[in-house]
């Protein structure tokens, strides 16, 4: 009975949060933006106003080009950017000087949404701290049982190790 109120309560919360999502886009520092280059599943190239801005999913880190569903990774970002219009939301600036960014799509979900469902990406646990950040691992997790994308391999490295593996050789 608790599973079933848990479930249900979530999605009751689900359902309301992605009602409110639009409304709440508008006091948000976030605008729409055209992009023009996805570089890999979670870094999209945008230019506005003559200006060249790298931005960097918030909270996530899909598969580096030369892990496996790597560019499978890009092309579902490539997909998702490419149908429709994105609102981008600022969370701060990386090391790099990237803008980390939550993308909405018009759908209503964002673009980290859709990559952890397909199984495309995980939560970046040392760069994510946001609220929406638990439902995320959620999602994670649902497409970990599944075996959804790179779950569906028996040992998915995550990038942030795969990135120390590499610097050694």
């Amino acid at each position: 009975m608790l599973i079933i109120f848990r479930l249900t309560f979530r999605l009751f919360v689900l359902t309301i949060f992605s009602i409110l999502i639009p409304f709440f886009l508008f006091l948000c520092i976030a605008r729409a933006e055209s992009f023009i280059k996805v570089i890999d599943g979670d870094s999209l190239s945008l230019y506005k106003t003559g200006n060249k801005k790298i931005l960097r999913l918030y909270g996530i880190d899909s598969p580096e080009l030369s892990q496996p569903f790597g560019l499978l990774a890009k092309r579902a970002t490539e997909f998702l950017v490419e149908h429709g219009n994105i609102v981008v939301k600022n969370m701060g600036y990386d090391i790099y000087g990237r803008t980390l960014a939550i993308i909405y799509l018009e759908d209503g979900l964002t673009l980290q949404e859709h990559l952890l469902r397909k199984g495309l990406a995980w939560v970046y646990p040392k760069y994510c701290s946001d609220v929406m950040c638990n439902y995320w691992y959620e999602l994670e997790e649902f497409s970990r049982k599944n075996k959804f994308g790179l779950w569906s391999k028996k040992r998915a490295i995550p990038p942030w190790k795969w990135r120390k593996l590499k610097l050694r050789y």
